[in-house]
């Protein structure tokens, strides 16, 4: 169970931080991910620092809370790694 829950909790933070796929598939703004809405507060006279960074709280927030609520399992994952035999 613990190597399970580790293989998803990665697959889940890889999946999450996809940004080409969306950039390429999705046309309208509405329906941009959050990693390409940060992305595109960059210009070239500015950057909307407070935008990108409230949206980089905003995109890391999932990603930590599923790690807290499956952190028992991740923990026993590493601690039983190390053990022979």
């Amino acid at each position: 169970m613990p190597g399970l829950v580790t293989t998803a909790l990665l697959e889940f933070q890889f999946i999450w931080n996809l940004f080409y796929w969306p950039l390429i598939a999705v046309g309208s703004k509405e329906l941009q991910t959050i990693q390409v809405a940060i992305a595109q507060q960059t210009t070239q006279t500015q950057v909307y620092w407070g935008r990108i960074f409230a949206g980089s709280v905003l995109a890391s927030v999932p990603v930590i809370l599923l790690f807290l609520a499956m952190q028992r399992y991740y923990v026993k994952g590493v601690v039983m790694s190390g053990l022979k035999g």
